[in-house]
């Protein structure tokens, strides 16, 4: 505070400086004086009037008369000087004191009216907060105003469709599965809006795809086959619900539609490898690959208790290129350090809540049998999903750690600052 008030002394004197001192000047100052300059015209003509009689030519009586005439028009001038001499005014030095006052007082008054004087304090709160409080979080301030508008206004579909993916993002999936509802009541079947209450109803019962999500996954992708959300979560929930052929054709559907050589393509191709490995294409088969996956779970919880977690703390880079928005999804995974195969482990953010600290353990596995307590390091990568997906799409931003220690109690540091091409 000190800091501003002698950086503001500095540059209201600075402007005192230009504009008082010519305010105290005589204004007759520094100019000759007409007077002055007849004077000098005098004695210039009375010396030449010197050289003429000296070079005789002129006569005494002729130099007499010009003399006398050039004293005597000297005399007359010199008397109408005196008079505004004496009648001129001083120089206005109340004006320069007003200027002195007038400044720093409206300066003054202007920073209290367009300011932030309570910027100066650090203690002070911000404005439009109360005293003791925090800030509200940007994403929790956009979603209780949603709820406050959609209960002026329950017939905006839209609005219960983006209020229930706020929930979502927030973790919030009760809340969410209202939403949904609403959101189906008054828009109906619709692909996106089924494969997203799908992943709610998951997200509530454990990252688990109940009966009825399963159905919801199937209407989706009967109303648009090519539907690469309700593909991606309808393969996790065939096979959590024992239906690995179905898993297998969507994922292979999904896959015909990844780029050749992208990452997508290397995470949809490894999950099909991994489940037809397992055989589980025949109900023994099936039977016995869930037997595998609860051996596994119990020794996942044990590792998980040891310390098989992940802590990231994901930032933006000050410098960034682009504009992001607030809602906009920030995906957290990890991966196996080759880089290569589907998530270890999956959560998610928002921009609006950077910079921002999650934690990635077995409860964020996207399958039972390979979490990270199945791992000892991992590769873990931040991306703002600017399409709204998780799949790396032109345009997203991204930061990406090298292999840590998955035990590892120091955090993860990612700044996003990478811009897919």
């Amino acid at each position: 505070m000190l800091i501003f008030w002698l950086l503001a002394s500095l540059m209201i004197l600075a402007a005192l400086l230009l504009v008082v001192p010519p305010l105290m000047r005589d204004r007759g100052s520094g100019r000759d004086a007409p007077g002055d300059v007849n004077v000098a015209l005098y004695r210039e003509r009375l010396a030449e009037l010197d050289r003429e009689r000296d070079r005789e030519e002129i006569d005494a009586e002729r130099y007499a008369a010009l003399r006398e005439d050039l004293e005597r028009g000297l005399l007359v001038d010199a008397g109408r000087r005196e008079a505004p001499r004496a009648a001129a005014h001083p120089p206005p030095y109340w004006m320069a004191v007003a200027v002195a006052v007038a400044v720093p007082a409206c300066s003054l008054a202007f920073y209290l009216w367009l300011g932030s004087p309570h910027g100066l304090d650090p203690r002070s709160p911000p404005r439009g907060t109360a005293a003791g409080t925090g800030p509200e979080p940007p994403v929790e301030a956009m979603v209780a105003s949603l709820a406050a508008k959609l209960a002026a206004d329950p017939a905006d579909a839209d609005g219960w469709l983006l209020l229930a993916r706020s929930q979502v993002v927030l973790e919030r999936f009760d809340a969410a599965l209202v939403g949904f509802e609403r959101a189906h009541a008054l828009l109906g079947d619709e692909p996106s809006l089924l494969a997203d209450w799908a992943e709610a109803e998951a997200g509530v019962a454990g990252n688990r795809f109940p009966t009825s999500a399963l159905g919801r996954l199937d209407r989706a992708i009967e109303l648009d086959p090519d539907h690469e959300k309700a593909l991606w979560l309808g393969g996790f929930a065939a096979v959590q619900n024992g239906r690995t052929d179905i898993a297998i054709a969507r994922w292979e559907r999904l896959l015909a539609r990844q780029p050749p050589g992208s990452r997508e393509e290397s995470v949809v191709t490894e999950l099909l490898a991994q489940i037809r490995d397992t055989g589980a294409t025949t109900p023994a088969a099936r039977s016995e690959a869930s037997e595998s996956t609860e051996e596994i779970e119990p020794a996942g919880a044990s590792r998980t208790a040891d310390g098989a977690r992940i802590v990231v703390e994901v930032s933006l880079a000050p410098d960034l290129a682009v504009e992001l928005d607030a809602g906009e999804l920030v995906f957290v995974f990890a991966r196996a350090p080759s880089g290569a195969g589907p998530p270890i482990a999956v959560t998610r953010t928002v921009v609006g809540a950077l910079p921002a600290t999650v934690v990635l353990d077995e409860s964020n596995a996207m399958v039972p049998s390979r979490s990270l307590a199945s791992v000892e390091r991992a590769l873990v990568t931040a991306r703002v999903a600017r399409s709204g997906t998780a799949s790396r799409a032109s345009g997203d931003v991204e930061g990406v750690s090298g292999p840590v220690a998955v035990a590892d109690s120091e955090p993860v540091r990612i700044v996003l600052s990478q811009i897919v091409p």
